[in-house]
């Protein structure tokens, strides 16, 4: 777990389509692989799989007062991309903390 506490999916969002499923939450691995504080599952597949895709972004330690500090995350409708947001204190120029930040999936 990111500084502890529990291992908990905090919010997702999916595509239209239901095809993908991005969640974030206080973990830094899902089924075995490394994804720290954000992961997306593959909807098209039964059962529902992780997907390939992942991100190091989460990686950096911003305040220890939260667990995770990924606070929301949207898919676009399409699919072809996810905004996620934090808080955490000021990192710096190439941290995660406090930002707002889209990834293509």
């Amino acid at each position: 777990m990111k500084n502890g506490g529990i291992g908990k999916v905090i919010k997702f969002d999916s595509d239209t389509a239901g095809t993908k499923l991005i969640f974030i939450g206080n973990f830094t691995a899902v089924n075995g692989l490394s994804r720290v504080q954000a992961a997306m599952a593959d909807l098209t597949t039964t059962p529902a799989t992780l997907s390939n895709w992942s991100t190091t972004f989460y990686t950096s330690v911003c305040s220890n007062s939260f667990d995770s500090y990924l606070r929301d995350v949207d898919m676009s409708e399409d699919g072809s991309y996810a905004v996620a947001v934090t808080t955490g204190s000021y990192g710096g120029a190439n941290s995660s903390c406090d930002t707002i930040a889209r990834f293509e999936t």
